[in-house]
């Protein structure tokens, strides 16, 4: 926490960002149908409490929504900087896939996450011990030149299987939940 993180902390609180978004993400706020009320019925039923339900509910409407705009404008900048691609994307639709993946590959949304270790492991000769919290570069990875030939070079011709674009593993974006809960997978972050 340094005094950059302090002062934008600071403004956040200050202009009551915080408080709207937790706002939001109550049960008195949502829809009495969808997904939030489906994540509140599991509070009723005793499965989570209700600030598990809160957190639930804001992961997913926050980790959905911020992306997937950002998502979004990165790839139609991405077009913007290379107007051939989006020539040979126009001459050739089944293309549309491939670019898709290759926008979340050039351009990911989320930079890079925390995790907790869950049990000790061996990273490169390093012993990092359960419950070390580490960073995830995302950005690096899908830029590694033994994965991806001419990483920083957006193309939409590219076959870019294997980005982090959505994770990877348990907290992957639409990987299924080990359970029959679908907030199963998120919870298990908190």
């Amino acid at each position: 926490m340094n005094e950059r993180f302090k002062e934008t902390t600071a403004h956040v609180l200050q202009a009551g960002s915080l408080e709207w978004s937790q706002h939001i993400s109550q049960r008195e706020s949502l829809s009495k149908t969808g997904f939030g009320a489906d994540i509140y019925a599991a509070v009723d039923a005793g499965e989570i409490d209700a600030t598990e339900a809160g957190l639930l509910v804001s992961l997913f409407l926050f980790g959905g929504v911020d992306t997937t705009i950002t998502s979004l404008a990165n790839g139609i900048k991405n077009f913007l900087d290379r107007p051939d691609h989006r020539a040979v994307l126009v001459s050739n639709p089944s293309l549309a896939c491939d670019a898709f993946e290759e926008m979340l590959r050039f351009n990911v949304p989320v930079q890079q996450m925390y995790r907790s270790v869950r049990r000790e492991i061996v990273v490169e000769g390093i012993v990092v011990e359960e419950g070390t919290r580490i960073g995830v570069s995302i950005a690096a990875a899908n830029r590694d030149p033994a994965k991806f030939p001419e990483p920083d070079q957006f193309d939409i011709r590219r076959k870019p299987l294997g980005h982090f674009g959505f994770g990877t593993g348990l907290h992957a974006c639409g990987s299924p939940a080990p359970t029959n809960a679908p907030w199963q997978a998120a919870s298990d972050m908190f």
